[in-house]
């Protein structure tokens, strides 16, 4: 028997993540999945969410994980159609703010938020990647 997976994931909740979102997300509409609640203005990434932490020039770093969980989580509802691609400069915004928040320099956040805003739009119109194994 084959497995299927997903490629590039690193970590996983062990329990839910819930943040608050700003009033700029209260415009979309509420949904619920596998991995991922929303109601304005609570987003729940649940157990088991699987990412992989910072991408590209970010390292990972205990002041970038909850930042690039939160953003992984928004692009891939984006990628899956429960938020709209106009969603993406707010979750850009927010992996700043919460990056800022939880004790990242300035510097470091705003490169890191420079390049999902140059480069991000890719990883939302990608397919994940998946293969299997016999």
């Amino acid at each position: 028997m084959k497995i299927t997976y997903r490629i590039g994931c690193k970590y996983q909740l062990c329990d839910d993540y819930t943040h608050a979102l700003p009033p700029t997300f209260k415009y979309f509409k509420t949904f619920d999945s596998d991995f991922v609640y929303y109601n304005y203005p609570e987003l729940i990434v649940k157990k088991g969410y699987a990412w992989d932490g910072a991408s590209s020039i970010a390292r990972d770093t205990k002041e970038i994980m909850p930042a690039a969980l939160l953003h992984d989580a928004l692009y891939l509802c984006m990628r899956l159609g429960m938020l709209p691609i106009e969603a993406k400069p707010l979750a850009d915004k927010e992996l700043f703010k919460i990056s800022r928040r939880d004790g990242m320099s300035r510097f470091r956040a705003s490169y890191t938020y420079l390049a999902v805003k140059l480069f991000g739009k890719k990883a939302i119109l990608e397919k994940d990647k998946i293969t299997t194994a016999p």
